[in-house]
């Protein structure tokens, strides 16, 4: 039997995920193998879809914000270009908690 760590996907658009994004996976999401956290990331960023939010980085970079869902938990990730990758890199994984209050500060950011 075949397990989802044993098994390598090809990905249309790759991205580098980080060992930060796959530890707050683990911490926020849920606590799995670190290959399975890469390839449901992976998987998730294939579906074409308009980012929660945009924002600029501090050193000028684009971030995009993507929502994500695993076994019902609602989860973001951050999505910026680097300029030493040639594959676009998920930074981080934000919680739940994190995705709701991201989204009440921007609406209320918008609403000012």
């Amino acid at each position: 039997m075949w397990s989802m760590s044993s098994l390598r996907p090809l990905f249309k658009q790759p991205y580098f995920v980080t060992a930060h994004a796959v530890d707050r996976f683990r911490e926020r999401v849920a606590d799995l193998p670190r290959d399975d956290i890469i390839n449901l990331i992976q998987a998730s960023l294939q579906i074409k879809r308009p980012p929660l939010f945009c924002h600029r980085k501090r050193d000028g970079r684009l971030c995009w914000v993507y929502l994500c869902k695993y076994a019902g938990i609602p989860y973001a990730v951050p999505v910026a270009q680097n300029k030493h990758q040639e594959w676009p890199m998920v930074l981080s994984v934000l919680g739940p908690e994190e995705v709701r209050r991201d989204i009440e500060k921007r609406k209320i950011r918008e609403d000012s």
